[in-house]
């Protein structure tokens, strides 16, 4: 028996694939406060009823769109754990880069997930979503997990006696690095004149955080502030994966 999904089923997920990239658009031309079911319907060319065949409220639209933030931070570390001419440990300081990187290039979805965090919104969303920000999240951290196993296991941190302890504390260390620097970032980002797009860099103050939350667990570097950069600046040329459908922020700019 066949598993491919109808046509049916294929425009269902097209026009909801499209209702969030109008939605991104909205977000990244008026911010989330703006953001209206009925406006997101009409940039759309649905109706409201079909909106809400989909999104069940505004705090299901959120939800969605943290999840395809979590989507993309996953295939960023997907991705960068791939690159075979770089050490585990390298692997695992690029990933905060590239997940730095991503929120920078994203910032409506960095915006929806941080939207998502508070009970009310996980109370309004569709179990659908919700579950599927529960798989997403313990996939990222089994992924970065693997790799922080993998980094112990080659030599290149000093081992503590409970390897798989010392996995899941880096895992974590490195998880709350991230979304820190995300939060600053986009804080810094709001404050700064609008008509001076901001450099984009990976930030000294994370640089050198990255490099104590490390060498806090042992990382083995012989130059850790030498590899530290080097890593920023390969970030920084070859970081940028775009595992998202293409977000309409260009169009979102002409609109604005």
């Amino acid at each position: 028996m066949s598993t491919r999904p109808s046509s049916r089923q294929a425009r269902t997920r097209q026009r909801e694939q499209h209702i969030l990239e109008t939605a991104r658009t909205l977000v990244a031309a008026e911010g989330f406060l703006a953001l209206k079911m009925t406006e997101v319907a009409q940039a759309a060319s649905v109706s409201v009823g079909t909106l809400y065949t989909h999104f069940k409220s505004k705090e299901d639209l959120i939800m969605a769109l943290a999840t395809q933030t979590w989507r993309g931070r996953l295939a960023g570390f997907e991705a960068i754990f791939a690159v075979d001419t770089l050490s585990w440990a390298e692997r695992l300081v690029a990933a905060v880069f590239v997940d730095f990187l991503f929120s920078v290039d994203h910032p409506e979805l960095f915006a929806a997930e941080q939207l998502a965090v508070p009970p009310s919104v996980w109370e309004g969303a569709s179990e659908r979503r919700t579950q599927e920000m529960r798989i997403l999240h313990h996939r990222i951290m089994d992924a970065i997990a693997q790799a922080a196993h993998q980094a112990i296991e080659s030599g290149e941190f000093e081992p503590w006696a409970d390897h798989e302890q010392q996995a899941r504390a880096i895992d974590r260390g490195i998880w709350t690095l991230m979304i820190g620097s995300s939060a600053i970032w986009s804080a810094v980002s709001n404050l700064e004149d609008e008509a001076v797009a901001p450099t984009v860099e990976i930030p000294e103050t994370l640089r050198s955080l990255c490099q104590a939350l490390f060498c806090g667990y042992g990382w083995r570097s012989p130059d850790a502030p030498g590899d530290v950069c080097r890593l920023a600046t390969y970030c920084l040329q070859h970081g940028r994966f775009e595992p998202l459908p293409s977000a309409s922020l260009k169009t979102a700019e002409k609109t604005a």
